[in-house]
């Protein structure tokens, strides 16, 4: 008996085995609400380390593949140009080439933009063209980013500082009241 089950054991790990080991196949490209993202998650449900050479180096001023794997399962799916953004408020300057995605809303005069990987140096230039069409600075809020209200408009411009998979890394609001 203790053999029987011992041999039963060993082929329901042999079968196991060759489900797992199968040819990887190539994931759905856009298919979810956050863009075209890969999943890197290790055999226990906790996040695989990402491999250093396959981190790909950001260009500067926004430009870049639209679905650069960063690590962490996280890619920049800048997917939407600029004159895409369903509403974009009266004088703000083109503040990146490409975004990851648009929720903008021309009836409530809302902008709502994100990027799910963005160099930090690439927000701080965001920040300082924003800062420069409101004519004032944004206020901290402890981290990067920052916050301005008046009667007239509300911005508020979050950063991550590492990308995180389903997490923009980067997102601007701005609201005109």
């Amino acid at each position: 008996m203790k053999k029987l089950l011992v041999l039963l054991l060993a082929l329901s790990m042999v079968f196991a085995l060759a489900a797992c080991g199968g040819k990887d196949e190539p994931k759905p490209s856009g298919s979810g609400a956050l863009g075209n993202q890969e999943d890197n998650t290790s055999s226990q449900g906790e996040p695989a380390p990402p491999d250093e050479g396959d981190i790909p180096e950001m260009p500067d001023g926004g430009e870049g593949a639209a679905t650069d794997d960063i690590g962490g399962g996280q890619t920049a799916d800048y997917g939407i140009d600029w004159a895409d953004i369903k509403y974009l408020p009266e004088g703000l300057p083109k503040l990146y080439d490409k975004v990851s995605r648009d929720e903008s809303d021309p009836d409530t005069k809302a902008m709502r933009i994100g990027w799910y990987v963005l160099p930090q140096a690439d927000m701080e230039d965001i920040k300082a063209k924003l800062e420069q069409w409101i004519g004032a600075p944004l206020d901290d809020l402890g981290g990067l980013g920052g916050m301005y209200v008046d009667d007239n408009m509300t911005v508020n411009l979050i950063y991550h500082e590492e990308a995180m998979t389903g997490i923009e890394q980067c997102s601007l609001m701005v609201e005109l009241h």
